[in-house]
C-alpha cells in the first residue's frame, strides 16, 4: 500500500508526457525550453553561476516535499552548531523558575560570580572583540557613575535634569571631537545599532517630507555594518549594495552609479568593522555634494579612536564633519571612548535634521508622548558612565589609550605578516586589523579552531576567543589596551597553531563555518542562523 501514491504520481506523470509531448503540444515544450534558456542565460550574466544556483534552491525549496526536508536538515544542522559552540559550557547556577521566598544576598553574588566565571575576560587580553577595558581603577568610576544614577530614567528630560544635562554634554563632546560646527544636534543612545537604527529612520523620513520619496533607498558598500541592514528591514527601506575595491575601501565610482531617485542618504565607514579599513570618505563627500544626497559616516568603530590616530600621527585623511558633504555620524563611547555598555552617539550636522529622528504622538489618554530615540525608559546608569568617562579621560587619556593601542597594532601587523602563510588584508587603521591565509596549505580557519583549543593539534594552553569572517576568509581582531600584554604571547602561539595545522585536514568548525559561507542561497544561511539562535536562546 506504501507504494501506492508513488505509483499514481508516476501514472499521472506518463500521461502528461504523452499530452506534451504530443504535436498540438510540441510548441509549447519548445517555447518552455527557450524560456528557462532565456532566463538561466539572463540570470548567468546578471549574477553569474552563483545566481543560477541560488534561484535554483530557492526553486527546490518551494516544491512539495523538498523544503520540509531541507528545513529538516538545517533544524539539524544547526543543533550540530549549537552544540560544537557551547561543548565547553557548564551552567551551574542557573535559576529557570522563582523560588518561594528568594534567596540570600550572598547567595544570589555567589551565583553571580559563578555565571561571570563562563564569560570571556577582556582584562585578560583573550578577546579580539566585544569588551572595551582600560584599568581597574577607570571600571570603578564606571561603577561608582551608573550607581549614583541607578534608578534614574531619561524618559522624561525635565523629570530628570541631571540626566538631560549629561547627555547634552556627551553630544556636544563628541561632537566638537568630530569637527561639528555649531548648530549641531544629537543624541545618546544604547548602543551603535540604535545610532544606525536613528539615522536610517531619519533619512527615510527626511526623503518622505522633503523630496516625495516613498521608496527609500540607501547606498551601502558591502563591507558596511549589518545594522543598516537591520535598519532597513525594520523601516521599509531598501538597501542598494555597491562594491568595493582592491583594498576593501568603498568604490565611489560604484557607488555613484547606485544612486537614483530614491536614494535617500549613502553611507561610508571609519573604519568599517571587518577590516578596520577607513573608506575614501573626502571622495564619498564629493560625491554626496555632486548628486545633493545626505552622507552618513558610521564611526561607531573607530569614532574616539580615529582623532587621536589622527593626533598621534598616522595617516589618516579627514573622516569627519571636515567634509561639507557629511550630513551625520556615529560613534560608540562604549568602544574606544571606555565606556560601560551601552552608550553611543548619532550626531547630526544640523538641528533641523535631527527633527526626523524624533517620535510625537498627541492622542493618548495618558497624556501628552514625544521620544528622542527608539527606547522610551532609558536608563541613567549608562549616560552617567559615558559621561564621567569622557570627563575623566579628556584628550590626554584618550590620546594615551590610542597610543598604546597603536604600538599594540604595529607590532601585531608585523608579527603577523612575518608567519609565513599569513597576511594582514589591506591597509588597516591602527585600532583593528584582519589577517588571512596566503597559502592554500593554511586554512585560516582551522588556525582560528587551533587558537581555542578547539582542535587535537591546539599547542597547549592555547584558549583564544577569534572572530572569524568570510568574504575572503580571515580573523578579525580589534585591538585594545589589554592586547599590549598578551601581543608576545599571542604571535607566538599564531605562529605554532598555523606550523601545526600547515597541510592537515580542516577542523570540525572550520569545516562547518567554510560551508555556511559557500551556500549560494543567503537565505539558506540566514534559515540556519535564526535556527542556532532559536536553539541558544530555547527553554531548557
Amino acid at each position: 500500500m506504501a507504494d501506492a501514491p508513488q505509483a499514481g504520481m508516476q501514472n499521472v506523470w506518463d500521461h502528461l508526457g504523452k499530452v506534451v509531448s504530443s504535436s498540438g503540444f510540441r510548441w509549447m515544450e519548445h517555447a518552455l525550453a527557450a524560456a528557462a534558456v532565456v532566463t538561466v542565460f539572463h540570470i548567468g550574466c546578471k549574477e553569474g553561476w552563483q545566481g543560477i544556483a541560488k534561484r535554483a534552491l530557492r526553486g527546490a525549496r518551494a516544491l512539495p516535499g523538498v523544503g520540509g526536508a531541507i528545513n529538516r536538515e538545517i533544524e539539524q544542522s544547526a543543533s550540530e552548531a549549537v552544540s560544537l559552540l557551547t561543548k565547553e559550557e557548564t551552567v551551574a547556577a542557573s535559576v529557570a523558575e522563582l523560588s518561594k521566598e528568594g534567596v540570600d544576598t550572598t547567595e544570589v553574588l555567589a551565583k553571580l560570580q559563578a555565571l561571570k566565571a563562563l564569560d570571556g575576560s577582556g582584562e585578560s587580553g583573550e578577546l579580539c572583540a566585544y569588551v572595551y577595558t582600560l584599568s581597574a581603577e577607570h571600571d570603578r568610576l564606571l561603577e561608582e557613575a551608573t550607581r549614583i544614577f541607578l534608578h534614574e530614567n531619561a524618559l522624561n528630560p525635565v523629570v530628570f535634569p541631571a540626566l538631560r544635562t549629561m547627555e547634552n554634554d556627551v553630544v556636544a563632546m563628541t561632537a566638537r571631537m568630530l569637527h561639528a560646527e555649531d548648530g549641531f544636534a544629537g543624541s545618546v543612545t544604547s548602543g551603535g545599532t540604535e545610532s544606525i537604527l536613528l539615522a536610517v529612520k531619519t533619512y527615510r523620513d527626511w526623503g518622505r517630507a522633503t523630496r516625495g520619496i516613498t521608496d527609500p533607498s540607501i547606498v551601502l558598500p558591502e563591507t558596511g555594518h549589518p545594522a543598516f541592514e537591520k535598519a532597513a528591514h525594520y523601516f521599509g527601506v531598501r538597501v542598494v549594495h555597491s562594491a568595493v575595491d582592491k583594498d576593501y575601501r568603498a568604490d565611489i565610482r560604484d557607488m555613484r552609479a547606485k544612486i537614483d531617485a530614491t536614494t535617500v542618504c549613502i553611507v561610508v565607514s571609519a573604519p568599517q568593522y571587518p577590516h578596520g579599513i577607513v573608506d575614501p570618505i573626502q571622495r564619498a563627500s564629493d560625491l554626496a555634494l555632486e548628486a545633493d544626497v545626505p552622507l552618513h559616516v558610521d564611526a561607531c568603530f573607530g569614532g574616539f579612536a580615529l582623532p587621536f590616530l589622527e593626533k598621534l600621527g598616522c595617516e589618516i585623511e579627514p573622516f569627519d564633519f571636515r567634509n561639507r558633504g557629511v550630513t551625520s555620524m556615529s560613534a560608540d563611547v562604549h568602544k574606544f571612548g571606555f565606556a560601560a555598555k551601552g552608550a553611543s552617539v548619532v550626531v547630526y550636522r544640523t538641528g533641523e535634521l535631527r527633527r526626523f529622528q524624533f517620535f510625537a504622538y498627541s492622542a493618548w489618554p495618558g497624556g501628552l508622548f514625544a521620544s528622542p530615540t527608539v527606547l522610551g525608559s532609558r536608563g541613567g546608569g549608562p549616560i552617567a558612565g559615558a559621561w564621567a568617562s569622557l570627563v575623566h579621560l579628556g584628550e590626554s587619556g584618550l590620546m594615551q589609550a590610542q597610543r598604546v593601542v597603536m604600538y599594540t597594532a604595529e607590532k601585531l601587523i608585523a608579527g603577523i605578516n612575518a608567519i609565513e602563510g599569513l597576511a594582514v588584508v589591506g591597509k588597516p587603521a591602527l585600532c583593528a586589523l584582519a589577517f588571512q591565509s596566503t597559502d592554500e596549505s593554511v586554512d585560516i580557519l582551522t588556525v582560528a579552531d587551533l587558537m581555542e583549543g578547539a582542535d587535537a593539534r591546539s599547542p597547549p594552553g592555547t584558549a583564544w576567543k577569534m572572530e572569524r569572517q568570510q568574504f575572503p576568509a580571515s580573523i578579525h581582531m580589534t585591538i585594545m589596551p589589554a592586547h599590549a600584554r598578551i601581543v608576545d604571547k599571542f604571535l607566538a602561539d599564531l605562529a605554532a597553531c598555523v606550523a601545526a595545522c600547515r597541510g592537515g585536514a580542516k577542523s570540525e568548525g572550520a569545516a562547518m563555518y567554510g560551508m555556511a559561507a559557500k551556500i549560494p542561497d543567503p537565505s539558506m544561511t540566514e534559515s540556519f542562523l535564526g535556527a542556532v539562535l532559536d536553539q541558544l536562546y530555547k527553554q531548557k
